[in-house]
This record gives C-alpha cells, sequence and structure tokens, in this order.
C-alpha cells in the first residue's frame, strides 16, 4: 500500500499552513495548523481529517489552547471564503454552515425542543455522517433511539459516543453508564470497549495507578486484530491524549514514551489507511 496519501481540496492553495508535523497527543495527528483566522494565545484553525478518511476532503477545526478541538467549517472551501471576506484575520462573524456537524447538532436540539423526535434523529443522523469523531450527537442520537424502542440503535451509538476522538471533547456524562447497559449477548457483546465497561471509570489524573490504561491498550490491539482500524487509531490517540496529560512520574510507571507511541500510532495509520496522516506527499 502506498504511503503518505492524504487529499487536500484546490482552495488550500489560498491557505498558509505551519507544519504541524507528525503524530503527538494534542493536536491529535491529522490536525494540520493554518494561519488565516489566528487568534493568539494559541488559538488557531486547521484542516482536520477523520481517521479512515484521509482520501476525502477535509473539514475545519478550531484549536482552543485549553486542550480540545470545535468543528468550525464544513471544508476548506467555505474558510478559504470566510478569510479571504476578512483579508485572513479572525472575525466572529461565521456565515451559516448547513453541512457543519455542529450547526446539525444544533438543529436537532432544536427539533426536541419543539417535540420533534424523528426531525432530530434524521438531524443527529446526518451530524455523525458528517463527522463521526465528536461524542455529543452521538450520545444524543443513542438516547433518542432508545426513546422510540430502537434498542440495537441505541447501543451503536452509545459505543460510538465513548469511542470518538477525545480530542474533541470526553464522552458525555452518563455515556459510559449507558456503555454497560449494552448487552453481552447482543450484536455488540464481543466489542473489546463493552467488555471493558464495567471496569472503566473514565476519570484521568490524580491519583497513582490507573487501570484504565490497561483496558484501552487491550482495546487497542482487538480493534486492529478485528480489522476495525478507525477505532483502533482513535483508542490509541485517546489512550496518548490522557497520559500525555498525567505527570512525569506516572507516565514513567505506565512505561508511556511519547516518541514511541508516536511511531506505534503512525505505522497504524500507514499500514491501516496508506497515509502518514500529514501534509508529506499529499494528493490534490
Amino acid at each position: 500500500m502506498s504511503a503518505v496519501t492524504l487529499t487536500l481540496p484546490e482552495s488550500a492553495a489560498r491557505l498558509t499552513f505551519h507544519g504541524t508535523g507528525g503524530a503527538r497527543p494534542f493536536p491529535p495527528l491529522g490536525f494540520e495548523a493554518v494561519a488565516e483566522g489566528e487568534l493568539g494565545n494559541g488559538d488557531h484553525f486547521g484542516l482536520y481529517w477523520a481517521f479512515g478518511r484521509e482520501t476525502e476532503p477535509p473539514m475545519v477545526c478550531e484549536l482552543i489552547h485549553d486542550g480540545w478541538l470545535e468543528p468550525a467549517f464544513s471544508s476548506a472551501d467555505r474558510f478559504a471564503r470566510w478569510t479571504l471576506a476578512n483579508d485572513g484575520e479572525w472575525n466572529d462573524e461565521r456565515p451559516e454552515d448547513p453541512e457543519l456537524c455542529t450547526t446539525l447538532h444544533a438543529r436537532a436540539r432544536q427539533a426536541l425542543g419543539s417535540g420533534d423526535v424523528d426531525g432530530a434523529i434524521a438531524l443527529l443522523r446526518a451530524s455523525v455522517a458528517a463527522f463521526g469523531e465528536w461524542s455529543e450527537p452521538w450520545f444524543l442520537l443513542a438516547d433518542q433511539l432508545r426513546r422510540v424502542g430502537d434498542g440495537d440503535g441505541f447501543e451503536r451509538c452509545t459505543l460510538e459516543a465513548v469511542r470518538a476522538n477525545w480530542a474533541f471533547g470526553p464522552p458525555p456524562t452518563g455515556a459510559l453508564r449507558c456503555l454497560r447497559r449494552v448487552r453481552r449477548d447482543g450484536p455488540l457483546g464481543d466489542d473489546p470497549l463493552v467488555s471493558h465497561a464495567p471496569a472503566l471509570s473514565l476519570r484521568f489524573g490524580g491519583v497513582k495507578e490507573n487501570p484504565d490504561y490497561a483496558c484501552l491498550r487491550d482495546c487497542v490491539s482487538r480493534y486492529r486484530s478485528r480489522g476495525d482500524a478507525p477505532a483502533a487509531a482513535r483508542m490509541l490517540q485517546n489512550y496518548g491524549l490522557e497520559l500525555s496529560r498525567e505527570t512525569t512520574a506516572f507516565q514513567a510507571r505506565e512505561g508511556f514514551d511519547q516518541a514511541r507511541w508516536a511511531a506505534e500510532l503512525t505505522e497504524l495509520c500507514e499500514s491501516a489507511f496508506g497515509s502518514t496522516r500529514t501534509l508529506a506527499g499529499a494528493s490534490r
């Protein structure tokens, strides 16, 4: 498989890339920072490709310096037009973006407020189809599917909410509790994360030992052996993200070496997706 494939839209020629480089816990691998619209204080925009969607056009996210990403534009084309209209400077007035996952999520909440559950479900399905690495719409969709009696759908969406990319925020409160309700004799009963759910806390920092890390490592291995590379990559990304926020003493006890972790994630992406998930060798 030929590596370093990453698809850039034509509009990217109008953007100034910072050259973020290789794998790191945050921002996640696949995020490439740009200078346009930079606010300062560490807040800036960047193109982002979801794991396994490297040959598709990227979305644009905003990096918040406190440590998370927010979806900002559904495409680089929309972002480029916005920056052009503002001479490359920050402007908090953004055009309506009906294809952006957060827009669809907000519209779903409005639909629920007016009692339109079916409409909300349709909008939430569109949101997770547009971008599936953000936990919030998955969990809200799970709740609505449970509400209409779709047990299998509830379980699948709950699982996706927990195994999303935590660089976009941790799973919502209650997601782990719902994951523990997934039937062990059902279609998702043998999922690695489901099997570890009873032992997980999804709380990190402030303790001397945390068995969650061993659970995440096992999920990476098992997802990879099952051929679910996107889930394996997200779990490995989440593992590195949370460990990078621990103390150096904790990291030493866990045997975490960031360079070794980065090499593992890069190798996983190369072998599974044919991509280093960087701009090196990007195609148009």
